[in-house]
């Protein structure tokens, strides 16, 4: 999410902030960086759509997905600009946290 405060998240904090990044996580992910969930807030509460992505290097058999649902075939517009969707490991939330909030 593109929020960052010196305390914790509220859900009102959350409302329409958009993201910054997205990719598939373990929720031990949160456990590595000593993390914890608050609550649970909709992304379609803001419109929040995440971005399509491939399910794999651009080739033959590339496929466009929403998430983890597989749309179809990518177009080779479509394998020349979306990204490969990502998987994270243990401590890339932080490392991505760091990479857009810190000065």
């Amino acid at each position: 999410m593109d929020w960052q405060g010196v305390g914790e998240p509220t859900e009102d904090d959350l409302a329409n902030v958009g993201i910054v990044e997205h990719g598939q996580a373990h929720i031990r992910c949160i456990q590595a960086i000593d993390g914890e969930i608050l609550g649970y807030r909709p992304l379609d509460a803001d419109d929040i759509k995440i971005p399509l992505t491939l399910d794999e290097a651009p080739g033959a058999n590339c496929h466009v997905r929403q998430v983890f649902e597989l749309l179809g075939l990518a177009s080779d517009e479509q394998k020349a600009s979306l990204s490969v969707f990502s998987t994270w490991g243990y401590k890339v939330i932080q490392i991505l946290a760091n990479k857009h909030f810190s000065s």
